[in-house]
């Protein structure tokens, strides 16, 4: 099944750049975040070096899931959403 993606640039992807895209663009929890696999990574990263403990899975930030996106249909340091759901 092909889920529909827009790609959007909000600067640097961090934890913080990502809970003000959500709170700005007004997601719901019917939508869904992909991160490039790098850029995930990145996010992994900075969320163990903060909380200084292994990110729990799956990432959740304000009720929307942060997931990767294997299909590398995201750019690294941008963010896809799915608005179809």
């Amino acid at each position: 099944m092909y889920i529909s993606i827009k790609n959007h640039h909000i600067g640097i992807v961090s934890i913080e750049s990502l809970k003000n895209f959500i709170t700005d663009s007004k997601l719901c929890d019917d939508n869904v975040i992909y991160l490039n696999p790098n850029t995930f990574d990145d996010i992994v990263l900075e969320y163990r070096s903060y909380f200084d403990k292994p990110m729990v899975a799956p990432l959740i930030l304000l009720g929307i899931h942060i997931v990767e996106d294997r299909s590398n249909r995201v750019p690294i340091q941008r963010v896809g959403v799915n608005y179809d759901s």
